[in-house]
């Protein structure tokens, strides 16, 4: 009697073993099958934006970024925080900021301290793509958008300048370039860089000329100066570390 109520007890602990495990497996086979995702169905913003579905990988919220020509913009309103997993219909008042630019959404990751600031950056997948989709057509943003620029033809031309970025900051601090001019940013430091146009945190100045994600040692940023004036800029990281590009017209 006692060795069949051992029999049973032992079974028991076997299948809810095998249930915890095969439940683990589930979630861990979900997260490779269910990557970030967002979907935006077609609309006009006017007083706000609706998210159909989102899939956050992580702790987040979905960011409404301006769009300016063929690059990434200033950001104009978050959503609400959003837990890791699925979320449909979430919708992002637009506030006074707003002025009718065209709008992408963006999935952002939250940095642990579940407030919105400096810290929180772009979800990258495992290709370092980040994951986004126009809110108007509802078509998902190119990767190329998204990307530091790359211009061959200014490249071979030789119309590129270099600025060094070391511990002690930006070199040179200030440079003089024609429109048109791609101006190459190289972290030589031993910490990471992130530049950015001013004001900070906002970069609103030239909302354009914002690399949107740290890099380390040996890491590199591209930005095709096609306007001409006088464009300050910093490192978003440590934001006294400043630079200045004047850019005359040809």
């Amino acid at each position: 009697m006692k060795k069949g109520l051992l029999l049973i007890l032992l079974s028991g602990i076997v299948a809810l073993g095998y249930i915890v495990f095969s439940d683990k497996v589930t979630e861990q086979e979900q997260n490779i099958l269910t990557p970030a995702s967002i979907v935006i169905s077609k609309q006009d913003p006017q007083k706000e934006i609706v998210i159909e579905s989102v899939t956050m990988p992580a702790n987040g919220w979905v960011v409404a970024r301006a769009i300016e020509g063929n690059r990434l913009g200033q950001i104009i309103e978050i959503s609400e925080f959003l837990s890791k997993g699925n979320h449909a219909q979430i919708v992002v008042p637009l506030g006074d900021f707003y002025n009718g630019e065209e709008l992408i959404g963006m999935i952002y990751v939250d940095n642990g301290d579940t407030i919105f600031n400096d810290n929180d950056q772009p979800y990258k997948d495992t290709k370092g793509n980040m994951i986004a989709a126009y809110i108007k057509t509802g078509e998902l943003v190119p990767v190329s958008m998204m990307q530091p620029e790359v211009n061959a033809g200014h490249m071979m031309g030789g119309n590129m300048v270099t600025v060094t970025y070391t511990n002690a900051g930006f070199v040179p601090a200030r440079i003089e370039v024609a429109t048109g001019t791609m101006v190459e940013f190289i972290n030589k430091s031993n910490k990471e860089m992130w530049v950015a146009s001013n004001d900070h945190p906002g970069h609103e100045v030239l909302p354009t000329f914002d690399q949107f994600k740290t890099i380390g040692k040996g890491g590199r940023y591209t930005y095709v100066f096609d306007k001409p004036g006088t464009w300050q800029y910093h490192d978003h990281i440590n934001p006294e570390l400043v630079g200045t590009i004047e850019v005359r017209t040809n």
